[in-house]
């Protein structure tokens, strides 16, 4: 693919629909960005040739992951690539100018939360304890009350919630008993693939024991008390129709008047999206003198908005 424009900077997408770590052992893959001014110029030199290579290739029956840079002459390009082997790859290539002077000021390129590995069970970890009121950020309902808002739930200051995160194998999931609501959160923000029923599992312990209720209309109409968010990295991502049909084991099959289908839409909500517009909305209610909590917002804001 050629195009006669520049994107310029900002993030590369690769989808490969297969495993690369599969391909036949003579087989090497490339992808790459490159930039040919150096064709159309006497005087300029080969480093003109703007270039980040990805190459996936067998070597030694080991399997190899490379890496390679041409960065234009003042070196200011600050490239990064990331893989994952979850059989649909995700290739990202994220191109930034380096601003020297600026990141001298501010450090503007510096972020620590990129030395750790973040994967889904830390996000859900993270953005239960911001969500919870009695975390030590010392915010309240600050972060709790903007994401209900976002989510049009109503009545936000009414009764006690409880928000739990890993429990049941639920990623987060926020409850509150008078008035009832409920919410299932589904985090896929590194792209895991669902498992058979996961959806139609949690839907029908924390949802339908309280609701005894299997119409879909009833839940329509009552969206501001009962959702299941489902949060893949980008608008790719959809969940697996295995997922929110009823399993068909001796168990299941006893319980006859539950759907073959869950009933309840899932919302279908982008983590580098939602989350983002989310942590940006508190951003600005977080006061101006905790330096210390509106580093760390804006720091996580980076992470996930780049997902």
């Amino acid at each position: 693919m050629i195009s006669d424009t520049s994107f310029g900077y900002g993030t590369y997408k690769f989808k490969i629909k297969n495993r690369v770590d599969n391909f036949d052992l003579n087989t090497i893959s490339g992808y790459f960005t490159w930039d040919d001014i150096a064709r159309y110029s006497a005087t300029a030199p080969d480093i003109f040739f703007r270039e980040y290579d990805i190459e996936f290739s067998y070597s030694n029956d080991k399997f190899i992951f490379n890496n390679f840079v041409l960065r234009n002459e003042d070196g200011e390009f600050d490239l990064n690539g990331q893989l994952s082997l979850n059989g649909q790859e995700d290739l990202k290539l994220n191109l930034n100018k380096i601003d020297f002077e600026k990141n001298k000021l501010y450090s503007s390129n510096f972020n620590a939360l990129t030395f750790f590995n973040i994967d889904e069970t830390l996000h859900s970890w993270l953005i239960f304890n911001l969500l919870n009121p009695k975390s030590e950020h010392g915010q309240g309902k600050l972060f709790l009350q903007e994401f209900l808002r976002i989510l049009k739930i109503t009545d936000l200051d009414k009764g006690e919630w409880k928000i739990t995160a890993e429990t049941g194998r639920i990623d987060i999931l926020l409850k509150r008993d008078d008035p009832e609501c409920i919410i299932i959160i589904e985090n896929k923000s590194n792209g895991a693939i669902d498992q058979r029923h996961q959806l139609y599992r949690y839907w029908y312990k924390e949802i339908y024991y309280k609701t005894k209720k299997v119409d879909s209309s009833f839940y329509e109409k009552n969206r501001n008390r009962y959702r299941i968010i489902y949060m893949p990295p980008d608008l790719f991502k959809y969940p697996d129709i295995h997922s929110v049909q009823k399993p068909q084991d001796e168990y299941w099959a006893r319980l006859e008047e539950l759907p073959n289908k869950m009933p309840i839409e899932c919302d279908i909500m982008p983590f580098n999206e939602f989350v983002v517009n989310w942590l940006n909305a508190c951003l600005d209610k977080i006061p101006k003198t905790n330096h210390r909590m509106i580093e760390f917002i804006k720091q996580y804001f980076e992470i996930c908005r780049n997902l």
